[in-house]
């Protein structure tokens, strides 16, 4: 009997085999992904990923997102909480994306540009739409890889499978940030159109696929507009919330004039400069003062800043991009490999689409509204179009120039893993108790319940850095943490997390209770001048507590009660200048030997005004007063009374002269 013949094993395609190596490469920086140190500023991801994960309170609605994209994760953190679900499902999202452009790229293009080009791409835009988060780029990486699958399906390389991928990409970077997605669009209709305008024969075939999608993505937007306008009509609570974002949002995103230009307009409207300047700073929690009206009214002025085209700064910006921002060189490099590989149509479409993203990047840039994620995004929808132009490039396509392609794509790929390797840092885990996250600052308020504590907006990305920015905090972390603004405030939840904490309006509260901290790295004397131009303008500034190197900051009010006398004697130095800057001083003190106090003040007389500032033990042991000097000069201090609190009530010292007994 012959022997049985062995049947040949079956070989993988070369379709096949590419989209293996495309997303296997791709799963391991995915991977080396997770495992690097990862960044986010802004913070918005964090804080988008705790409130649907609920720490803020029960909702499945965010002001960036479509109720179509929060809804789902919202419920994924209800059915299995603890993992961050945001997070995961934008990394998901992300590698799938840029696996689908990959495939795209080696699937068409000749393999030397393909090498060179896959490596540009990943060292530019793998760290910044990957590794890195912030959901404007993830929207627009989301888009463009949709627009690459259309354009594929509507040239008819690929199938309706790339149809349903290419229309779903869509749609998620359309939920998770419209207008990023909505930016795209022209390059998106000029991939369509150099689709559609191939030389090879099919034009109407290729017209009735490019009117496919054309017609998939216009009714996927509108069922996306109209179901997140029926979310957020559903409840006047909503509405009214989205309405306060919005003129907020004003405030933050658009350039608005210097007070100087507009100072007339702002004292009309009850708005002094400090208030002005807190505005823009993104604090807005007092909601007595900081209401939608006076908002929307601020924000009208920013029809006043003069939009001035200025070609210098624009090619100065553009040169410093080239040379110090790796999207931005990676946008000059494929371009001109598409301009010196590519002629025809694809050429054309080529500088079109670089042409275009000079002209939006340019327009942002005059208007005072070019950040880094959006110039990137740009550049990547750019990047799109010149990697489908490159698929009909004839020049450096032969076979001697594969070895010097590919060593540049490995040249590319072993600079990015390097980079990732300097930012290795194993995940971690999510704190499930207070005190848990090893930074001083931190536990300390975590485990500190008595306390609350307010955040200035400006240093909320110091909290990301101590958290790591994809892991979120323990379950309770906002029941004594208050920010002092940002798109948070002004919703339903934010006010009810202020109730469950006994406040109702913040920086007034702050003058008013003992056991409320500021944390404000940035400028604490600002908050004080609020309180003291629309509450009490006898408020003091001084650090309360010191935990490590941080000072927590404490507006404090004149004490009206009684107090016993202090028979004990206590020395204070002389007055020194604090390392804060103009106007902050010192004053140490050596308190009454025996059992010590609660809570010390000292009591600060001059010109006829007294004020009470904290005193605060040190980590040495030693009592000092670190405070704000705004109503008197140095000189004009003349004496100070110790005040403290005690078992038994409160004591007070006599006056003694300022650096004697």
């Amino acid at each position: 009997m012959p022997l049985l013949e062995q049947k040949a094993r079956p070989r993988l395609s070369g379709r096949t085999g590419r989209w293996v190596f495309v997303m296997a490469t791709t799963a391991v920086l995915a991977v080396a992904a997770i495992f690097s140190q990862p960044h986010a500023f802004p913070d918005d991801d964090w804080t988008i990923a705790q409130v649907l994960a609920g720490l803020y309170g029960p909702t499945w609605l965010c002001p960036f997102l479509n109720a179509l994209f929060s809804a789902p994760v919202a419920l994924l953190g209800r059915l299995l909480p603890g993992p961050d679900w945001y997070t995961l499902t934008v990394l998901v999202l992300s590698v799938l994306a840029v696996g689908f452009v990959r495939y795209g790229l080696w699937s068409r293009l000749a393999a030397p540009v393909a090498c060179a080009a896959d490596g540009v791409i990943l060292l530019a835009f793998w760290p910044g739409f990957v590794s890195e988060t912030n959901f404007s780029r993830s929207a627009g990486l989301f888009a463009a890889a949709g627009f690459v699958l259309l354009a594929f399906y509507a040239r008819g390389w690929m199938g309706r499978r790339a149809l349903a991928a290419g229309l779903a990409l869509f749609l998620a970077g359309l939920c998770l940030r419209q207008n990023a997605a909505l930016l795209g669009l022209p390059f998106g209709a000029l991939a369509l159109l150099w689709a559609v305008l191939a030389s090879e024969p099919g034009l109407k075939q290729r017209a009735w696929r490019a009117a496919a999608a054309v017609c998939g993505m216009t009714v996927l937007f509108a069922a996306a507009v109209g179901v997140n306008e029926l979310a957020w009509q559903s409840s006047s609570q909503w509405r009214d919330y989205r309405a306060f974002n919005n003129a907020r949002s004003v405030l933050s995103d658009y350039p608005m004039p210097e007070w100087e230009e507009a100072a007339g307009q702002l004292s009309a409207m009850g708005v002094s400069e400090n208030d002005y300047e807190l505005l823009l700073s993104w604090v807005s929690c007092d909601s007595d003062y900081f209401t939608t009206e006076r908002l929307e009214q601020v924000g009208e002025l920013r029809g006043q800043t003069a939009f001035v085209p200025d070609l210098a700064q624009a090619a100065d910006h553009f040169m410093q991009g080239a040379l110090g921002n790796k999207p931005s060189t990676a946008f000059w490099l494929l371009l001109a490999a598409a301009v010196v590989c590519c002629s025809g149509r694809d050429l054309l479409a080529a500088l079109l689409a670089g042409g275009g993203a000079l002209v939006i990047n340019t327009f942002f840039l005059w208007t005072g509204r070019l950040p880094t994620r959006v110039e990137d995004s740009v550049n990547f929808y750019a990047v799109c179009v010149f990697v489908l132009a490159l698929s009909g490039a004839r020049r450096f396509c032969t076979r001697r120039w594969l070895v010097p392609g590919a060593l540049a794509g490995a040249c590319f790929a072993l600079l990015l893993l390097v980079r990732m390797g300097q930012q290795f840092q194993l995940p971690a885990p999510r704190p499930s108790q207070a005190g848990a996250t090893g930074n001083q600052l931190v536990d300390h308020m975590e485990t500190s319940p008595d306390d609350i504590f307010l955040l200035n907006t400006e240093d909320a990305s110091y909290l990301t850095g101590v958290y790591d920015a994809r892991v979120l905090p323990w379950q309770d972390h906002y029941r004594n943490l208050v920010s002092l603004g940002g798109w948070t405030s002004g919703s339903g939840l934010y006010r009810q997390n202020l109730e469950q904490m006994g406040l109702t309006l913040p920086l007034k509260n702050w003058a008013e209770q003992d056991a409320i901290y500021l944390f404000d790295e940035t400028s604490p004397e600002k908050k004080l001048r609020y309180v003291q131009e629309h509450h009490y303008p006898e408020a003091a500034l001084s650090a309360g507590r010191q935990v490590g190197s941080f000072l927590l900051w404490q507006a404090v009010l004149p004490y009206e009660g009684s107090a016993g006398p202090l028979e004990a004697q206590w020395s204070l130095s002389g007055l020194e200048e604090a390392e804060r800057g103009p106007g902050w001083y010192r004053l140490r003190a050596e308190l009454p030997q025996g059992e010590a106090p609660r809570r010390a003040w000292l009591e600060l007389n001059g010109q006829g005004e007294t004020r009470r500032v904290c005193l605060y033990q040190t980590e040495e042991g030693g009592w000092q007063a670190v405070f704000y000097l705004d109503w008197a000069q140095p000189e004009q201090l003349e004496s100070a009374a110790l005040l403290v609190q005690t078992e038994n009530g409160w004591l007070r010292s006599g006056e003694v002269p300022l650096g004697q007994r």
